[in-house]
């Protein structure tokens, strides 16, 4: 396996019981999957859009009783959380220039 290879494979593998080093690398998947340009692009009223779905799926998880996706969806949000406050203090971004505008 590459080094590529392997660096996609920890980044696209849900780490769930370190906390910080889950959101480290989900933050880092969530750049790599929907792309800088669309984080750089979103408003803060988006961003709210996105917690609130992630939020509904975590009390589905709840209803099922289901923890590792409890556990996954703390740690996601936690990772947008992060991703939006590197956008807010990015020069040129959406959020930034509607905070700072």
């Amino acid at each position: 396996m590459s080094e590529f290879e392997q660096l996609q494979k920890l980044v696209n593998n849900p780490e769930i019981e370190n906390f910080l080093k889950g959101v480290q690398l989900e933050a880092a998947h969530q750049t790599g999957r929907w792309g800088n340009e669309n984080e750089e692009r979103k408003y803060p009223h988006e961003y709210a859009l996105v917690l609130d779905k992630l939020k509904g799926k975590q009390a589905l998880a709840i209803w099922e009783k289901n923890t590792e996706k409890y556990k996954h969806h703390l740690v996601t949000m936690a990772a947008v959380c992060f991703n939006i406050h590197r956008q807010i203090n990015k020069k040129g971004t959406a959020i930034n220039s509607y905070f700072y505008s």
